[in-house]
């Protein structure tokens, strides 16, 4: 039992959205069937706000060889 107001998102950064999980986190079939819905391009995705996240920068010159 997880309870206690978990929440359980999917990010992906690279494209910029997420996706909220709204059913019983205790459900491993609801779970489950979130993610395959996800993987899937199903359910609605949400624009991740801006500055979320934060993209590293190449150095410019340097090698670690």
């Amino acid at each position: 039992m997880i309870g206690d107001g978990t929440k359980l998102v999917a990010l992906n950064a690279r494209r910029g959205w997420f996706r909220r999980f709204g059913g019983d986190v205790d459900s491993e079939e609801d779970v489950l069937a979130w993610l395959d819905a996800a993987r899937l391009g199903d359910g609605t995705k949400e624009k991740l706000p801006a500055g979320f996240v934060v993209e590293e920068k190449e150095e410019e010159g340097h090698s670690e060889l």
